[in-house]
């Protein structure tokens, strides 16, 4: 585990060294944003007089919670950082579909408000944030496993030159048998 973190930890922080993408750090801050307003609003919703259903409660302070986080991130993004606006769209996504993860897999644990659940809430929203982090590794493992798959055969000379082709002359049309 502490590999893994001090590797992706290397690996996100030195990108901004070799590229001028940013969305990582974007789709990061829109989640703590997030978080941090669907923990203020459900605050205030669950204070009030008129009580609201735990789903709808949880709808509710997620998707302001989300909004405040996205419209952030694109002002930081517009003031800030010279960000193209498709990155920032992107990040926008991406972080949508991050806490969508998040409420299929720990929803009902929010929903049913046991204190028993809490440690599967932290780790359902731990592994739905490892998917930004992890997605680097999967690609750079995928790549290293398919490397080997463009040998050539070693019975054919290559310098001899390519056999004349067949379809040389013939007719572009398919022919369906």
């Amino acid at each position: 585990m502490a590999t893994t973190t001090l590797l992706s930890g290397f690996f996100w922080g030195m990108t901004r060294s070799h590229s001028d993408v940013t969305m990582h750090f974007q789709i990061v801050g829109i989640l703590m944003f997030t978080m941090c307003a669907a923990a203020v609003v459900s605050s205030v919703l669950g204070s009030k007089d008129v009580k609201l259903g735990s789903g709808s409660m949880l709808l509710a302070s997620l998707a302001s919670g989300w909004l405040f986080g996205c419209v952030i991130n694109a002002l930081v993004c517009t003031v800030w950082l010279p960000t193209g606006s498709l990155e920032v769209l992107a990040a926008t996504g991406f972080s949508f579909l991050l806490v969508c993860i998040m409420l299929l897999d720990a929803g009902k644990f929010l929903v049913s408000c046991e204190p028993d659940d809490f440690m599967s809430v932290i780790v359902s929203m731990d592994s739905s944030l490892l998917v930004i982090v992890s997605i680097p590794f999967f690609v750079l493992s995928f790549c290293l496993l398919h490397t080997g798959e463009a040998v050539l055969d070693p019975t054919v000379d290559v310098e001899a030159g390519h056999p004349p082709a067949d379809h040389i002359g013939a007719s572009n049309a398919f022919v369906i048998a």
